[in-house]
């Protein structure tokens, strides 16, 4: 006969598990911060003056900014998940966008 198995009394049996539309959005708010950052990097160097690759290359962000926002949104609705990953999309694309809002304002502003 097998022995029984001693179960440890502080597992937490559990069905949650990670949503992929929770991953999608984390990853899409990570590659959009990178591209912003390096964006910016670039434009000083260059003195402050940014071609319009680096416009559309913002723009590009602010859309996957958007969509990463509605996916870490979506999967924080979801019931039976870990909220981690949504969590900290929901935060990384929130940044993404006020950072491209607040360089557009600079820009209008001319400051």
């Amino acid at each position: 006969m097998a022995k029984p198995r001693k179960v440890n009394p502080h597992y937490k049996f559990t069905n949650k598990k990670i949503p992929l539309i929770a991953i999608l959005g984390l990853s899409l708010g990570v590659m959009s911060l990178i591209a912003v950052i390096l964006t910016i990097v670039f434009t000083f160097y260059m003195g402050g003056t940014a071609p319009v690759n680096y416009g559309l290359t913002v723009l590009v962000a602010l859309v996957f900014s958007v969509a990463g926002l509605f996916c870490s949104a979506k999967a924080r609705m979801m019931p039976d998940t870990y909220l981690y990953f949504s969590t900290i999309g929901i935060a990384v694309n929130g940044i993404n966008i006020f950072l491209i809002i607040y360089i557009l304002g600079r820009g209008i502003m001319e400051l």
